[in-house]
C-alpha cells in the first residue's frame, strides 16, 4: 500500500493528509444535528399548544439553532469529505466518477444530490478501504433520504398526523440515518490516517532534488552525484563515503555537480603550443606553426 502512495511522475512519497481530526468534529455535528432534531418536537407542541410570546421566542431560537448547526454541519462534512477525496485521489485516482467540486456541489445541485453524495463517499470507500462498499453506506443514505424527504412533506402530505408526530417521525430517522453515518466516517478517516502512518517515514527520507530517473541534468551539462541523499550526525549517505564523508552535528546535502570540459594542457618544448585534451595539436597553432616556417625559409 504505501508503494501505491508514490507519485508516478516523481517517484516521491506525495504529501498524505490525515482525516481524524476532520473525522471527528464531523461526528460530532451528526450528534449535534440529531439533538436538534429531538428538541424541535417539544418546542413545537409547547407552540401549538401555548400562543404565548415565551413560546414564539423558544421556537425563533430552535429555528436559528438549527440553521447554524446545519450550516455547520454541511462545511465541515464537506470539507472532511474533500480532505479525503484528495487523499483518495493520490491512492487511486481512476477510481473516482466525479471532480473535486463534486464534493461541494453534488449537495446542493438540484436532482443530481439524490444520488452524487453517496457515489461520492462510496468512491472514497473503495480508494481507501480497499473492500466493496459496504451495506452501511446504503443503510445511511437511504435513511438520510427518507429523513429529508420526512421533513419536507410530512406536514403537506399526511396533515392529519400533526407538527409534532412528524417531526418525532424525522428525528427518528435522523437517528437512523446517523447510526449509519458515523462508522462510515470513522472507517475512512482510520484507514486514511493509517496509510498517513505508513507513508510519513518513506516521505521524510525522500531526496531534495529532481526525481530519479530524469536525465535533463546530464542533457544540460551537469552530472548527478553519486549519492542524492542527506544525513544526520553519524549516518553516512552511501556505504562508500563512510571512509570520506565525517559526520557532522547539521544536515549535508549533496549539490549538483557541475560537469566542465577538461582545461587545455601547455605541451613545454621549443615552442610551446596549446593542445586538445587528447593530446593532438589544435588547427590553429599548426597554422601558427606553418607560418614561423615559412618565413623562416623566405
Amino acid at each position: 500500500m504505501t508503494q501505491q502512495l508514490r507519485d508516478k511522475t516523481t517517484g516521491y512519497s506525495p504529501a498524505f493528509e490525515r482525516s481524524g481530526r476532520l473525522g471527528t468534529a464531523v461526528i460530532v455535528m451528526a450528534v449535534l444535528w440529531t439533538v436538534d432534531r429531538w428538541l424541535t418536537p417539544p418546542v413545537t407542541g409547547l407552540l401549538v399548544a401555548n400562543h404565548t410570546d415565551t413560546a414564539f421566542i423558544a421556537y425563533n431560537v430552535l429555528v436559528a439553532l438549527s440553521f447554524l448547526v446545519g450550516i455547520a454541519t454541511f462545511v465541515l462534512v464537506g470539507c472532511w469529505l474533500g480532505l479525503a477525496r484528495r487523499n483518495a485521489d493520490r491512492i487511486a485516482p481512476d477510481q473516482q466518477r466525479w471532480s473535486k467540486g463534486w464534493v461541494w456541489l453534488s449537495w446542493i445541485v438540484p436532482i443530481v444530490s439524490l444520488w452524487y453524495p453517496k457515489q461520492v463517499v462510496d468512491d472514497v470507500w473503495r480508494s481507501t478501504v480497499r473492500d466493496p462498499v459496504q451495506p452501511r453506506t446504503e443503510w445511511w443514505w437511504g435513511t438520510f433520504i427518507a429523513a429529508v424527504a420526512l421533513t419536507w412533506l410530512s406536514p403537506i402530505v399526511i396533515p392529519s398526523m400533526g407538527w409534532v408526530v412528524s417531526w418525532v417521525l424525522v428525528a427518528g430517522m435522523t437517528t437512523v440515518a446517523a447510526a449509519f453515518w458515523i462508522p462510515v466516517v470513522q472507517t475512512i478517516s482510520r484507514a486514511q490516517d493509517t496509510l498517513a502512518g505508513e507513508a510519513a517515514p518513506t516521505a521524510s527520507r525522500q531526496v531534495f532534488g529532481p526525481a530519479p530517473g530524469d536525465d535533463f541534468i546530464q542533457r544540460g551539462g551537469y552530472a548527478r552525484p553519486t549519492t542524492q541523499s542527506f544525513t544526520f550526525a553519524g549516518e553516512p549517505a552511501h556505504a562508500a563515503d563512510a571512509a570520506v564523508h565525517t559526520p557532522t552535528d547539521t544536515p549535508r546535502f549533496d549539490p549538483i555537480v557541475p560537469r566542465h570540459p577538461p582545461a587545455a594542457e601547455t605541451v613545454q618544448g621549443p615552442n610551446p603550443r596549446q593542445a586538445t585534451p587528447d593530446g593532438r595539436e589544435t588547427p590553429a597553432n599548426r597554422w601558427q606553426r606553418r607560418h614561423w616556417l615559412l618565413l623562416a625559409i623566405a
